[in-house]
């Protein structure tokens, strides 16, 4: 089925002469420029207001007023969600070690690459320390990182020393939802596009062609979101998820984007509601 973009675009059609006159009807909106490709990143997502163990929105993709977008259905997507844990005042041992531990979140270990630790830059943990009484705040060096376990250990620390820490990880635990989300009011809906296990998420392996993730009902479908429209990223878990760059979550969409100008915003709701499904 084409998409809403095309079905706005529309198509001249065959030129004939009525023995009555009939008035064409008024598209919902129109098209002002060319479709171009659109790929959402994590940073043009915002905070949702998560509750934990509670089906809740962590992330969201407004779509700009003037702005019709549509997800590529056909396009696999990536998505990497980061559990939060927060240290405060922690020793270090005498050897300028502290150990962090996941077992809350239960830490999962993706299929991408990492490096031979210690090192920093690992792709399912990230730590960040700086001492309690001041100084620089830095990323941690990875000395073990034990999915059995559950547990990270940094190093490098000065030894017999409290510290803060932001520790940021692949988590295991929970549901992943993605939610198409009308605009507020009194026909406000949410349509459903992907429902997973966190688990099930992140251990795939998402660069490959077979397995990446991709959005319901088949893979070919065009789903559009009309102006102020959310893409909603929601999860149902005990695990505080991260909403900042530094945690190295990933979050990757493929779309269309058109610039149009609405003339009817209801009609266009609607026309967007039927083909979400």
């Amino acid at each position: 089925m084409a998409g809403l973009i095309q079905m706005l675009l529309g198509r001249a059609g065959r030129r004939s002469t009525p023995a009555v006159a009939v008035r064409a009807p008024v598209r919902p909106a129109v098209p002002i420029a060319p479709a171009v490709p659109r790929k959402l990143r994590f940073e043009d997502f915002s905070a949702g207001a998560q509750v934990l163990n509670v089906l809740s929105q962590v992330l969201k993709f407004e779509v700009p007023r003037g702005e019709l977008l549509e997800l590529e259905g056909s396009r696999p997507f990536r998505l990497q969600l980061m559990a939060h844990l927060v240290g405060a005042s922690v020793a270090s041992s005498a050897g300028g070690e502290i150990t962090i531990d996941f077992s809350a979140v239960d830490l999962v270990q993706t299929p991408r690459p990492a490096p031979t630790l210690p090192a920093i830059g690992h792709p399912d943990v990230v730590v960040y320390a700086v001492p309690s009484a001041g100084g620089t705040r830095a990323e941690a060096t990875l000395k073990t990182v034990d999915y059995s376990g559950d547990s990270v250990v940094i190093q490098g620390l000065t030894p017999s020393t409290n510290y803060d820490y932001d520790a940021y990880g692949v988590f295991g635990l929970g549901q992943v939802s993605l939610r198409a989300i009308q605009p507020a009011g009194s026909d406000s809906r949410a349509v459903e596009l992907f429902n997973d296990t966190v688990l099930a998420l992140h251990e795939t392996d998402q660069a490959a062609g077979l397995t990446a993730p991709r959005l319901l009902r088949g893979a070919r479908g065009l789903f559009p979101l009309g102006p102020k429209w959310q893409l909603s990223i929601e999860v149902n878990s005990p695990a505080s998820v991260a909403t900042v760059a530094e945690s190295r979550s990933i979050a990757n969409f493929r779309a269309r984007r058109a610039a149009v100008a609405v003339r009817d915003a209801r009609g266009l709701d609607a026309s967007v509601q039927r083909r979400l499904g």
